[in-house]
């Protein structure tokens, strides 16, 4: 089992160590990379001072499998680009080589996570004396938001087309965070012996939490064509708690399947939240969660119209497929007429072959007339030489 190496380095920015959570939150806050040990392991924090009224703070969704280096910070460029501060927390189980998400929740090493970074995060957002909290997290990372929101009481949380349990639909990254994190060899189903397992770790769904109310502003932003993330994730999370009065909702359309937000999208979202402007959610084009069934009805022309117009795309990818076939058939046809007289002709060959063979073993046209004249004739032939040469 191979574990990511370090590299500071990369980030241009100075990197200050302590020896404990303990050194961090005594120490005045630091602007660039953080880093505490905790049971052997280097838990990094990326801190930006802007001196703005909005701090952002970033969790990272999964990772792509060939990042070789810790620590791993999202959320700089967009927060430059907005003048705002920026937490930008790097999960530190992704230590393990061969893990790209872990949602925050920790391994046998850091212990759960939760009681670690809250309070670092704490800190950091006490030192830069912001007005306001945003969590910001897409799809695993949008979880971590979510599960660490609780802890900031008014903040807002914005998950974009984020995975909103690990109950479902998360059987494969399960399987290797269990394996890795907790030295558990599972299929990744969450069974009774894995809830009792995390459950110093963090909730395995985020409804159950939810549905008790909400003391921050939960807002998620949702692709209404990953159909997977909006079956498996949001709908299932509304039913459970989606009526409170602080969840909201915005739908889009930002492609099929489980594809990222596009830039200029979230700059626009982030830009109105750290407004001053009221009504921010609103403005943002979030709406509450309990009318979602009149924002997927707002959907339903649209989808409508994108499903005729792939069953158009069907069918004319079906012409194309039958006259590829029937171009397929006439291929093989030609191939075996060729192949026929492929053969007539190697057919051919070989009698021509065997005339050519017998022809060079045949004797001499003389030796082979020889045979031909009369005995007698032969006979009295060869005395007349045998005379001539006496």
């Amino acid at each position: 089992m191979g574990m990511r190496s370090r590299n500071e380095t990369r980030w241009n920015v100075p990197f200050h160590h302590y020896a404990s959570l303990e050194a961090f939150l005594a120490a005045p806050l630091q602007v660039g990379g953080n880093t505490f040990r905790h049971h052997g392991r280097e838990i990094d924090v990326l801190i930006e001072n802007r001196r703005a009224a909005t701090t952002l703070v970033v969790f990272n969704g999964a990772i792509p499998l060939n990042v070789q280096y810790l620590p791993y910070f999202t959320g700089r460029g967009i927060a430059e680009d907005l003048g705002l501060n920026l937490i930008a927390v790097s999960d530190p189980v992704l230590a393990h080589r061969d893990m790209t998400v872990a949602w925050y929740l920790g391994d046998e090493t850091t212990g759960p996570l939760r009681p670690i970074l809250v309070p670092a995060i704490q800190h950091a957002l006490e030192q830069l004396g912001a007005d306001q909290t945003i969590l910001f997290g897409a799809s695993g990372g949008g979880f971590a938001a979510a599960h660490y929101a609780p802890y900031f009481p008014n903040c807002t949380a914005l998950l974009v087309n984020p995975r909103l349990t690990l109950e479902r639909r998360a059987q494969d990254k399960m399987a290797t965070y269990l394996r890795l994190a907790h030295g558990l060899d599972s299929n990744g189903a969450m069974t009774s012996s894995v809830r009792g397992l995390l459950a110093d770790f963090g909730p395995t769904d985020l409804a159950a939490v939810a549905q008790h109310g909400l003391n921050h502003d939960l807002l998620i932003y949702q692709n209404f064509f990953d159909s997977t993330f909006l079956q498996h994730h949001l709908l299932p999370f509304l039913r459970v708690a989606g009526a409170g009065p602080r969840c909201y909702v915005r739908f889009t359309h930002d492609g099929h399947g489980h594809v990222p937000i596009p830039p200029a999208t979230i700059r626009e979202i982030l830009d109105v939240l750290a407004s001053d402007r009221t009504a921010a959610v609103d403005a943002a084009g979030f709406s509450p969660a309990s009318e979602v069934s009149n924002l997927t009805g707002q959907f339903l022309p649209e989808i409508a119209e994108r499903l005729d117009s792939l069953g158009k795309e069907n069918r004319r990818l079906g012409r194309e497929r039958d006259a590829l076939e029937v171009q397929q058939v006439k291929l093989q046809e030609r191939v075996a007429d060729l192949r026929s007289r492929s053969d007539a002709l190697d057919d051919k060959i070989r009698v021509l072959n065997r005339r050519v063979e017998h022809l060079r073993t045949e004797p001499p046209l003389w030796r082979r007339m020889w045979h031909v004249v009369p005995r007698s004739f032969r006979e009295r032939l060869q005395r007349f030489i045998r005379r001539k040469h006496a």
